[in-house]
């Protein structure tokens, strides 16, 4: 990681089906773990746009490339940065699937665009059988009116999305 060139990343967001075992998708994503892709499994609700991705995967690298990493491992500091939060219990809470969750975000992440989406189709074949719907989403979810509650700022999209950018990047300040 000698770099801070971006990452390639691919994901989709999809609905759930009533019966989500989220133990058993985290069990196969640890299954498939690869040295140069990095797959997580999501839940979208609080996500607004694809530069939150990005600017995750940004500050995630760069924490490693300045061993201010707050995780030992770079998918579980991905979720940390996307959060915004120092904890990873609460960014776990906030990101982490549920049996609850309605929607999931899958997301492989490497610095070979080959090698990523090679991972990322493989995943999904492997859970799309037992928990996926075929109904894709868009980001964000949620309504704007949640979203802004939650992020504490205007109704707006671009007002929310620049909020919760100012929130990953704080994560490196706190």
């Amino acid at each position: 990681m000698d770099e801070l060139s971006g990452f390639e990343y691919n994901y989709l967001v999809f609905s759930t089906p009533q019966s989500l075992n989220s133990d058993k998708i985290i069990e196969k994503i640890k299954n498939q773990k690869q040295e140069a892709v990095y797959l997580q499994v999501l839940d979208p609700k609080f996500l607004i746009s694809d530069k939150q991705i990005v600017a995750a995967l940004f500050h995630t690298k760069r924490a490693f490339h300045n061993n201010k990493n707050i995780a030992r491992d770079f998918s579980t500091e991905f979720i940390v940065r996307l959060a915004g939060k120092r904890q990873i219990s609460s960014s776990i809470d906030l990101l982490g699937i549920k049996d609850s969750s309605t929607e999931i975000m899958i997301i492989a992440f490497g610095n070979e665009q080959n090698q990523v989406e090679r991972e990322f189709n493989l995943f999904l074949d492997t859970i799309s059988e037992n928990i996926l719907d075929d109904k894709q989403k868009k980001l964000p979810i949620l309504e704007l009116k949640e979203l802004a509650e939650y992020y504490g700022c205007e109704e707006k999209l671009e007002i929310i999305e620049k909020k919760a950018l100012e929130i990953i990047a704080t994560v490196e300040i706190l």
